[in-house]
């Protein structure tokens, strides 16, 4: 997981063609995100369970874990809750930030999805400028201000890199500095 060259990967996991349609226009037109994010849609938490495993498993740095899901509460087979569910019962899936995405207002709803381990949840506006405005901030979020697994990963193997450079650099420097004659030699 983990942005690369400042790309967002998201998997947006909703069985609704329409919304699919309205979240790839919603997210077209911001020139902050132009070119940084790109978007891999699945339309069940079967699916999408199958495809997270794969990518989990998979030998080839390309096919990484997503950065965010956005995933539909209510979908045919698995819904949202039990993907959610089975996600974070999966030790190498567990990292993964989920926004769960719902129509429902019902504050009982939310925190349930809370509960299952939502990384944060967004109510699906009904008019087009407002789901603009959620998705944007979203993004942005994700992309400029949420530490993602990934970052932190590469950001401790770069400090164990520079770490072993600091101790061959001392290393080196203790090996041409000439010993100091000991009182018993002068």
């Amino acid at each position: 997981m983990g942005t690369h060259n400042d790309q967002l990967e998201l998997m947006l996991i909703d069985d609704d063609d329409s919304y699919v349609l309205l979240v790839d226009r919603a997210l077209a037109g911001d020139p902050l995100l132009q070119g940084r994010y790109v978007i891999e849609r699945l339309q069940d938490g079967d699916e999408a369970l199958a495809a997270l495993l794969r990518r989990s498993r998979s030998p080839y740095p390309k096919r990484r874990l997503p950065d965010l899901l956005l995933l539909d509460h209510r979908m045919p087979r698995m819904d949202g809750a039990d993907l959610l569910r089975a996600i974070r019962a999966h030790n190498e899936l567990r990292g993964v930030p989920v926004c769960m995405m719902s129509t429902a207002a019902d504050p009982a709803h939310i925190a349930e999805c809370y509960a299952l381990g939502a990384t944060f949840c967004v109510r699906k506006p009904l008019k087009f400028e407002d789901l603009q405005q959620k998705l944007r901030a979203v993004c942005h979020f994700a992309l400029d201000v949420m530490e993602l697994p990934e970052h932190i990963a590469r950001r401790m193997e770069d400090g164990e890199a520079e770490l072993e450079s600091v101790k061959k650099r001392r290393h080196d420097i203790e090996m041409n500095i000439p010993e100091r004659p000991t009182i018993a030699e002068e």
